[in-house]
C-alpha cells in the first residue's frame, strides 16, 4: 500500500482553490482509495459514494470534472495525469520497490547469518579452542613449589574473635585460627554512634570499635 502525496504547489493553485470544499475531500478521498487499492487513479461507480463520509455527492463529483480533475469512465471516474500531474505513484511502481526492499532485507539477513556462523562458541569442538589456549602454561591451576613454599612461610595471625581485629603480639600470643565466631542474633540494642547490632551482654551503648567517635561515646558513659 503507497501513501497518497499531497503536492505543495497545489496551494494557492487556481485549480484547487476554486473547489468546494466537499469537492476538495471527494477529491482527497479518491487520491486515498486509489492508492489504497492500486488502481492508479480509477474509482469505479460502486465505490465513488465511499469518497464522502456523507455519500455520494453529484455535485462535487460534476466539480470535480468541470476543473479537469478527473473525467468520466465507462465505470466510474478516472483521475487525470496520476503521475506527472497528480505526483502518484503506479502500482506496478509500488510493487517494484517493494520488491526491492525485499531483497535488501533478504542479503541483510544473509550478511548477518554469515557474520553469527563467524562468531566462536564455548561448544565449538574446532581449533579455536587451541588457538585461545595456545599462549596458556601448563601451571596455570597448580601451585608452584615456590608458591607452597611461600604460603608455609606465612606468620599465623591472631584474631579478636569477637570484633575480628588482629591483634598486636603484646595483646595475645600469636595463633591460628580454624574457625571465626558466630555472630550472636540482634537483641534490639545498637550502638548508638554506629547503629550495630550490640550483643544481650554487652555492659554500655556503644560497641568495641576504636575510632574517637566511640571512645568519646565510651568516656561519656563512664
Amino acid at each position: 500500500m503507497a501513501d497518497s502525496r499531497l503536492l505543495a504547489h497545489w496551494h494557492s493553485n487556481p485549480d484547487f482553490d476554486d473547489l468546494s470544499d466537499t469537492a476538495w475531500r471527494v477529491f482527497t478521498g479518491a487520491l486515498m482509495w486509489s492508492n489504497g487499492r492500486g488502481t492508479d487513479g480509477h474509482v469505479p461507480t460502486r465505490y465513488v459514494r465511499t469518497l464522502h463520509p456523507d455519500g455520494h455527492q453529484p455535485q462535487a463529483c460534476d466539480q470535480l470534472e468541470s476543473a479537469g480533475i478527473w473525467h468520466r469512465t465507462g465505470d466510474g471516474y478516472q483521475l487525470i495525469g496520476w503521475v506527472k500531474s497528480l505526483g502518484q505513484s503506479t502500482a506496478e511502481q509500488v510493487e517494484h520497490n517493494k520488491e526491492v526492499n525485499r531483497q535488501k532485507q533478504a542479503r541483510w539477513r544473509a550478511d548477518q547469518k554469515k557474520k553469527l556462523s563467524r562468531v566462536p562458541s564455548f561448544t565449538d569442538s574446532s581449533d579455536t579452542t587451541g588457538d585461545v589456549t595456545g599462549y596458556v602454561t601448563s601451571d596455570v591451576g597448580h601451585d608452584s613449589d615456590s608458591d607452597r613454599a611461600g604460603i608455609k612461610d606465612l606468620p599465623e595471625v591472631a584474631f579478636d574473635e569477637q570484633t575480628g581485629e588482629v591483634l598486636a603480639e603484646s595483646d595475645s600470643t600469636p595463633r591460628k585460627v580454624d574457625s571465626w565466631a558466630v555472630a550472636p542474633i540482634p537483641t534490639g540494642r545498637a550502638c548508638k554512634v554506629c547503629l550495630v547490632p550490640l550483643r544481650a551482654d554487652s555492659p554500655v551503648d556503644v560497641c568495641a570499635k576504636q575510632d574517637d567517635a566511640h571512645a568519646d561515646a565510651r568516656r561519656s558513659v563512664a
